[in-house]
């Protein structure tokens, strides 16, 4: 056998062994590739087996960025400094504009003394990029180096694309979380929510929303704010809106609104970003109402209080004055203006001091078995001493009743509330009934008149506190807003419920039901 057929053995031997190593590289490489879970678990992994595999000293990877730049994806042996030098190297610029590998030697590559430098550019426009291999030692990359550099590079771009796909899709199904947990949030949030977009169309309407305002979603989302929302245009201009940064939110402002001829107060606030304005807001419109019903009654009761307190004055001061001699009729009724107006005066101060008593839930009732009938026959019997002339009362009972479980003293204060509004409102007279019936769920109790009666707008709000019918229609008859909302609160503490039925010129009704039976 000839000695140039062994040399051909061998020579072969060493190319398959060549290539064997080199395949067995790219397999290790790709595995590590395709194992990274994020692009800088992509870098971090794949530079430092590119010097090993290479036996090179340095190793680097750039990469296109969403803002269309190339960036630092990783780098091995180099400083941090040196390693996002490289972005703006002409070599590594060169790379990045596409096309096939190239090698490069020099004595000072990249400005850090690299000898030996191969570039294998991968992909085009948003997902181009390069690998490069750098050896500071005078060997060049032979062809078969740079064949293997090239399809690394190619399975760097295809691990790019995956990671970013999977970085991708994670965001996407972050947003979508983020976006139905938003939802659930404005749909469980008490506060009225909306958006309006750049065009000043509204794009959300959370339930709150459309609960306070009773305004159903499909008749507000995708209309001009202005047409959607009745007098929005009007108020616009008042709502503060911040700028959107933590803390500059806008200050809250009280709008009125009205809806379907109802007078809606709501405090608003407005936060300003790049797509729109949103809007959050609630209603405050019972809030307003007790706020001025406080500012009414502390009117009403300094009427209330200044009129008996100067007739006591007054009477006190003639009594007392010694240049005259007054008869004894005068100082008799003088001396009766005092106790009258005192009583007066006592029972302003006894509302006011059990509504706080009611509200703070110090109240304690004393419940007993109790003679209704016995209760409102003393209750007639007092308020015909002061009723007058005009006006008739009169007690209907059946003969017997069994007792209500009840505090007397509490009910004697509710019925006579109403008796002696049922009086003060009839100032042409009439007939004012206390009627008794024993019904199936109790004792009904009814209290009837045939004064002025009360609107029906004023209805719903008449057992509030601190509410006063419109003194327009009671003729000027006053009070101090206290005593149904006193009557309501004990009612309901007895165990019973109150109500009205009225008709404006012909009289109210007032009902009230006690449970009847044994005390437990």
């Amino acid at each position: 056998m000839s000695s140039l057929r062994s040399v051909q053995r061998l020579e072969g031997r060493d190319e398959l062994l060549r290539r064997f190593v080199e395949a067995s590289r790219r397999a290790q490489i790709v595995a590590i590739v395709n194992r990274a879970g994020s692009e800088s678990e992509l870098g971090e992994l794949v530079v430092a087996e590119l010097c090993e595999a290479f036996e090179a000293e340095v190793a680097f990877l750039l990469a296109a960025r969403d803002e269309g730049r190339c960036g630092l994806v990783g780098a091995y042996g180099l400083k941090s400094g040196e390693a996002f030098r490289l972005v703006d190297d002409d070599l590594c610029g060169e790379a990045l504009d596409g096309g096939e590998p190239k090698l490069h030697q020099g004595d000072d590559l990249l400005g850090i003394g690299v000898r030996n430098l191969v570039l294998a550019p991968f992909g085009a426009g948003a997902d181009r990029g390069a690998v490069g291999v750098a050896r500071l030692y005078d060997q060049r990359f032979d062809e078969a180096e740079v064949a293997l550099l090239e399809a690394i590079a190619e399975s760097i771009h295809h691990a790019l694309e995956r990671v970013r796909l999977a970085e991708e899709r994670d965001r996407l199904y972050r947003e979508a979380d983020e976006r139905g947990q938003a939802a659930r949030v404005l749909g469980s949030v008490a506060d009225g929510v909306f958006l309006v977009d750049s065009s000043g169309i509204v794009r959300l309407w959370n339930p709150a929303a459309e609960a306070i305002t009773a305004l159903p979603a499909e008749a507000v989302l995708g209309r001009p704010v202005d047409e959607a929302i009745p007098g929005w245009a009007a108020v616009a201009r008042s709502v503060s809106v911040g700028n959107g940064r933590v803390g500059c939110s806008g200050r809250a402002t009280t709008v009125p609104i009205e809806i379907d001829g109802r007078e809606l107060w709501l405090s608003i606030t407005g936060v300003g970003f790049a797509e729109g304005t949103v809007y959050a807001f609630r209603d405050i419109t019972d809030e307003r109402q007790l706020e001025r019903l406080k500012a009414d009654f502390i009117a009403t009761v300094s009427h209330e209080l200044r009129t008996p307190i100067a007739a006591v004055h007054g009477a006190a001061k003639t009594l007392g004055r010694e240049d005259i001699t007054l008869p004894e009729e005068s100082r008799r009724r003088l001396l009766e203006i005092i106790a009258e107006q005192s009583e007066r005066l006592a029972g302003i101060v006894t509302d006011i001091l059990l509504a706080s008593q009611l509200d703070n839930g110090n109240l304690a009732l004393a419940t007993q078995q109790v003679d209704a009938a016995a209760v409102a026959r003393r209750v007639i019997d007092a308020a015909r001493i002061h009723a007058p002339k005009a006006v008739t009362l009169e007690l209907v009972a059946p003969p017997e009743l069994p007792p209500v479980a009840a505090d007397a003293d509490k009910l004697q204060q509710v019925l006579g509330n109403l008796v002696g509004n049922a009086v003060k409102y009839s100032p042409d007279g009439g007939r004012v009934e206390v009627r008794l019936e024993l019904r199936e769920t109790g004792l009904s109790i009814t209290v009837r008149d045939e004064g002025l009666g009360i609107a029906e707008s004023e209805l719903p709000w008449i057992f509030e506190k601190f509410y006063r019918v419109d003194p327009n229609m009671t003729r000027g008859a006053s009070g101090s807003g206290l005593g149904l909302y006193i009557c309501r609160e004990l009612v309901r503490r007895m165990g019973g419920s109150i109500w009205v039925r009225s008709t404006p010129g012909s009289g109210s009704t007032f009902s009230v039901l006690l449970p009847s039976g044994e005390l437990t």
